[in-house]
C-alpha cells in the first residue's frame, strides 16, 4: 500500500522516459527542487546519492509503489523503467558499488564531478513536453533517432556540462542549462547523421 498521497499538479510517467526526468519534472510541476520532493516523501532514504534511473526496489520496494501513485499509474512502469531491470534483462547480475555495465554514469547530489546528460537538442525544445529518454544513458546510444542528430551533453550556450538534477524551480522546465538558465538548444555546427 502507498504511504504517499496524490500531488496538487499531477505529472504522469511518459512512454520513454527515465526515472530520473520523471523526478526533476516533478518536483518542477510543484514548484519545488528536486530536493525537496525526495525530502518530503523519502527522507529516511537519502536518496540523493543514488542513480535514480537504477530504480529504487534495491532499497525499499515501496518506493516504486509510493511513485505510481505520484504519476497515477501502476507500479509495474517504474519497475520496468530501471537500469538494474535492464541489466538483469540481458543477463547480468546487478552488484551494489559497482557500475552498471553500459550505462553512462551521471553526476550525484554535491558531486563535483563534471559530466553531462546526455540529450537531443530537438527533443528538448518545447518547454511543457521536454524530458529525457532512458535510452539515452546507455553508452550505445549517441544520436537521436527520431531527429538523426548527434546528442549533446553541454548547454551550448555556456559550454558547461547539462546536469538536470541542479535545476531549480525558477527554472520551470527540464530543458534548461541549471547553469547559465539558457534553454538548451543545438550547437552551432551539428552533426546530420547520413541515413545510407
Amino acid at each position: 500500500m502507498a504511504s504517499v498521497k496524490p500531488l496538487p499538479v499531477a505529472t504522469p510517467l511518459l512512454h520513454d522516459e527515465s526515472i530520473n526526468s520523471w523526478l526533476i519534472r516533478v518536483s518542477l510541476n510543484q514548484g519545488c527542487d528536486l530536493s525537496t520532493i525526495l525530502f518530503y516523501h523519502w527522507s529516511k532514504y537519502n536518496l540523493r546519492h543514488h542513480d535514480f534511473d537504477k530504480g529504487f526496489n534495491h532499497i525499499n520496494k515501496q518506493i516504486h509503489q509510493d511513485m505510481a501513485v505520484l504519476a497515477h499509474t501502476d507500479t509495474k512502469f517504474f519497475d520496468n523503467r530501471s537500469l538494474i531491470q535492464f541489466n538483469e534483462d540481458i543477463g547480468l547480475e546487478y552488484r551494489p558499488n559497482i557500475s552498471l555495465t553500459w550505462v553512462l554514469p551521471i553526476p550525484k547530489f554535491h558531486s563535483k564531478t563534471m559530466v553531462g546528460h546526455q540529450y537531443c537538442a530537438q527533443c528538448m525544445q518545447e518547454d511543457k513536453s521536454a524530458y529525457l529518454r532512458l535510452k539515452w544513458r546507455f553508452s550505445w546510444i549517441v544520436y537521436c533517432e527520431q531527429h538523426l542528430i548527434s546528442l549533446q551533453s553541454s548547454c551550448s550556450s555556456c559550454g558547461l556540462p547539462y546536469q538536470p538534477h541542479l535545476i531549480k524551480a525558477n527554472h520551470r522546465f527540464i530543458n534548461r542549462c541549471p547553469h547559465c538558465r539558457e534553454k538548451l538548444s543545438a550547437e552551432a555546427v551539428n552533426q546530420l547523421l547520413c541515413t545510407d
